[in-house]
């Protein structure tokens, strides 16, 4: 059985009226559709969503995986976002992407409640890794990823 699958789109300039397209992720899920994977997409950025609504929404939904890029300007927001889904989702994993995971790869495992940084160019390394959590098979076969493996 797939994972439930979503992606979130963050708001990196919330002062701009203009919603620009992440094409980073449009690359990720684009890939990820090809591999036969169905989805949702939070656009945060395009609806310009409260974290009253984000919370209310996580309360809502349950999903295996949860995955966001963004760029490492955005760390702070991202550390608190993972922290509001993982206290609505206690059992989501949740993978950081671009360069908000590739720049400080530990620093997200150890520091904030994502589990998995996709390292690098996203596609391959993302429909990999959901098809090793659809297959529960070992992530160390995942190229392109970082975990904590007891610490």
């Amino acid at each position: 059985m797939n994972p439930k699958i979503l992606f979130i789109n963050p708001c990196v300039r919330p002062d701009t009226p203009k919603k620009i397209i992440n094409v980073g992720l449009a690359y990720v899920v684009s890939a990820v559709e090809r591999a036969g994977y169905e989805f949702q997409i939070l656009d945060i950025d395009a609806h310009r969503y409260s974290n009253d609504y984000i919370t209310e929404y996580f309360q809502k939904y349950q999903f295996d995986v949860v995955a966001v890029g963004t760029l490492v300007s955005m760390y702070a927001e991202m550390k608190e976002l993972a922290a509001l889904i993982r206290r609505c989702n206690e059992k989501t994993l949740l993978v950081a992407g671009n360069t908000l995971a590739t720049s400080i790869p530990e620093i997200l495992l150890r520091l904030t409640d994502f589990d998995i940084v996709v390292l690098g160019e996203g596609e391959t390394a993302t429909q990999e890794l959901l098809g090793a959590i659809k297959n529960k098979t070992e992530l160390r076969a995942v190229k392109g990823i970082g975990f904590l493996d007891n610490g």
